[in-house]
């Protein structure tokens, strides 16, 4: 992973199907964005050489939380199906009152978000907290990382309009590049599918 932007001050709350949404579960200080790229490699085999195109991985979002006293990090993978949805807040109002909130969605029935806490609450915790566990290549323990697999939404609150502008200016930078790696990739494939169809001189 490469670092994709800075970090934002605000708290945030999870909400699923389950009790997610209370004090303790989710409480932010910040979040940190991430951005993979597309790769390709020469593959020598017995047949001959070939080109490996590996997928563009999708940008990711940690939050930095509290679950049950004990520090923890929230990863939300932002794949193309992920989108901020103004009808959910109370920017569908229009009104004189400013929002200081944003609900991320889902185009599929389910957020894909793991959680990592720390092994032991408060302080005592830190130095088991290890964002290393998302990194790419991946980490041996990120086997160990909890899948929430019943987050439908995920509502952001922030201390200020500017603070939520500057998220929402940044979000749409990553869904640019996470777009362009796409369409880099494609190319790539579109370039090495023509050359295939050509016919092999002699």
């Amino acid at each position: 992973m490469s670092p994709g932007s800075g970090s934002m001050n605000r708290t945030s709350s999870v909400a699923t199907n389950t009790d997610l949404s209370s004090p303790s579960t989710a409480r932010t200080g910040s979040t940190t964005l991430f951005s993979g790229s597309s790769a390709t490699s020469v593959m020598v085999g017995s047949r001959g050489n070939g080109t490996a195109v590996l997928s563009p991985e999708p940008p990711v979002m940690v939050f930095f939380t509290v679950h049950d006293g004990k520090y923890a990090f929230l990863h939300l993978e932002l794949t193309p199906r992920i989108f901020i949805n103004p009808e959910s807040c109370n920017c569908r109002k229009n009104s004189k009152t400013a929002c200081l909130t944003s609900v991320l969605e889902t185009k599929d029935k389910l957020i894909p978000l793991r959680r990592s806490c720390a092994a032991e609450p408060a302080a005592r915790g830190l130095y088991t907290w290890d964002l290393a566990k998302f990194r790419m290549p991946r980490h041996p323990q990120y086997k160990d990382v909890e899948v929430l697999d019943k987050v439908k939404y995920l509502t952001l609150k922030f201390t200020s309009v500017e603070a939520k502008d500057e998220f929402r200016k940044e979000l749409r930078l990553l869904e640019k590049v996470r777009d362009l790696e796409m369409e880099m990739c494609r190319d790539i494939l579109r370039e090495k599918e023509h050359k295939d169809q050509k016919p092999a001189k002699r």
